[in-house]
């Protein structure tokens, strides 16, 4: 990897912040996103968007710890459960930079 690609260091504690239970409008309806606190170099969280009172689509994913820098990574699901990315693939976001109250990816 070249040096432009690689993400600054970064810590789970950098976004400890993010810990609770987010409800906004968006995307067309309500959303919803649950992110746990801090545990193993982790984050998890799990998402959901409900237009019109019916499930759109849910997301789980997590942010960890990763050669120094943190990543944010994630999987899609239907209302059905089933998953829209490959089994064994998963979106990757890379850490650019963390502020007080916001995490740039």
């Amino acid at each position: 990897m070249e040096e432009r690609e690689r993400s600054p260091p970064g810590t789970i504690s950098q976004i400890e912040w993010m810990t609770g239970h987010w409800k906004c409008k968006a995307f067309g309806g309500s959303t919803e996103e649950i992110w746990s606190p801090p545990a193993a170099a982790s984050m998890l969280s799990v998402f959901r968007l409900i237009v019109e009172n019916e499930i759109v689509f849910y997301e789980i994913g997590h942010i960890r710890e990763l050669e120094n820098s943190l990543v944010f990574e994630l999987k899609h699901f239907g209302p059905d459960l089933k998953g829209w990315e490959a089994k064994d693939q998963v979106q990757t976001f890379k850490f650019i930079i963390a502020e007080e109250n916001r995490m740039y990816l």
